[in-house]
């Protein structure tokens, strides 16, 4: 890969410097594979350096100087001043953390497999566990710099006097006021999509006991983790319409219901091929829950109101992904690998209780417009 790169970008005659660095990174590992005498050793340097990278990052946030804030005032020239904004640390802390959680998950799993001997999933979980949860990290650091950039502007119109204060104040005051349904809505949001997407990572350090339990081989494991995700990414788009034509709510309870049943099925399963059944029962379940739960955002704010609940909704869900290997893990230790679908029972219990404290009317269906015969004539 790092070969064609470099021919590319020779082509195209630009800096081939992304290319040497692959070549780089690909010769250190393939030396400690060859140190190590053997092939896993190629992910050692991996590892190691998530582990590295984990504890430089926490130790940047137990002395207040995360190194999120301080690699964003480098690039963009800011020096040191959201230092003494206390709204810019605590985001730039938040985003630290979730660096601290990426690199921390990916060491736990893959020191997991790697003393297990299992080269092959090895190779799965650093592709599964690289950009998707770069990708979550990246857009929670987003959302840190664009707190923290609405500090320094407040800051900067106080010190300055302008008239940007009173054009607050007034736009405040048109904000919608928080009703006593908006925190149980969001906790709904919430809960209901975090639950679909732990699911899609938790599984993975319980594979090889479910392989130990019900035979079956590679096939049965890659089926167990794909059954969810085909019928979660297959019907997604499906649950979304069904969810605009049926009532955002409605369909959310019964994906909580469907969601709910399949994991007991998961959890009480008799063998590999009934486990997979109920895999992609729960990904279907998990279709309904995610898009009725972000729809229900959208239809209850708007404004700024709308992008502080889905920084929420998107803050709390992505963390699904960090957690999920590290939960899964310490579950099939401690009581085995079918409680990490059983413990699902609860959240969605929760979830499901919580719904009750929604207005139905506000998530019915919406009815369709049809245009007059006479005004189409106009």
């Amino acid at each position: 890969m790092a070969a064609l790169i470099l021919v590319w970008r020779l082509i195209r005659r630009e800096s081939a410097q992304p290319a040497i660095s692959g070549f780089f990174g690909v010769g250190i590992s393939a030396l400690i594979a060859y140190i190590v005498g053997e092939s896993k050793g190629y992910f050692l340097l991996g590892i190691w350096m998530s582990l590295f990278w984990a504890v430089v990052f926490a130790l940047s946030i137990l002395v207040r100087r995360p190194v999120v804030g301080y690699i964003w005032g480098w690039v963009n020239s800011h020096d040191r001043d959201w230092r003494g904004l206390r709204r810019a640390v605590l985001a730039f802390d938040l985003a630290t953390f979730v660096w601290v959680l990426v690199f921390t998950s990916r060491f736990v799993v893959q020191q997991h497999l790697y003393d297990a001997d299992q080269t092959g999933w090895l190779g799965v979980a650093r592709i599964a566990m690289g950009w998707p949860l770069t990708a979550v990290a990246a857009l929670v650091t987003y959302l840190a710099i664009r707190a923290a950039q609405r500090a320094l502007h407040a800051h900067d119109a106080e010190e300055t006097g302008n008239d940007r204060r009173g054009t607050t104040e007034a736009s405040l005051n048109l904000m919608p006021t928080e009703t006593d349904t908006d925190r149980p809505l969001i906790a709904v949001a919430v809960l209901a999509s975090f639950v679909a997407f732990l699911d899609g990572s938790v599984v993975n350090l319980a594979l090889p006991a479910i392989g130990r339990e019900f035979g079956g081989g590679l096939a049965l494991q890659q089926w167990v983790v794909d059954g969810y995700l085909l019928t979660l990414g297959a019907l997604i788009l499906v649950a979304g319409a069904i969810s605009d034509q049926f009532g955002r709510l409605s369909v959310l309870r019964m994906g909580i219901v469907v969601f709910a049943v399949s994991s007991l099925l998961c959890a009480l399963a008799p063998s590999g091929w009934v486990l997979v059944a109920a895999r992609c029962l729960q990904g279907v379940g998990a279709a309904f829950l995610v898009p009725s739960s972000l729809a229900m955002i959208n239809a209850r704010f708007s404004g700024a109101e709308q992008s502080r609940a889905i920084g929420t909704w998107t803050a709390w869900t992505g963390t699904a992904f960090v957690i999920g290997p590290l939960l899964g893990g310490v579950l099939v230790d401690a009581v085995g690998w079918r409680w990490i679908f059983g413990v699902n029972i609860v959240p969605l219990a929760v979830t499901l209780y919580l719904t009750t404290k929604l207005p139905a009317d506000e998530f019915r269906r919406r009815p369709i417009r049809r245009a007059s015969t006479s005004s189409v004539r106009r």
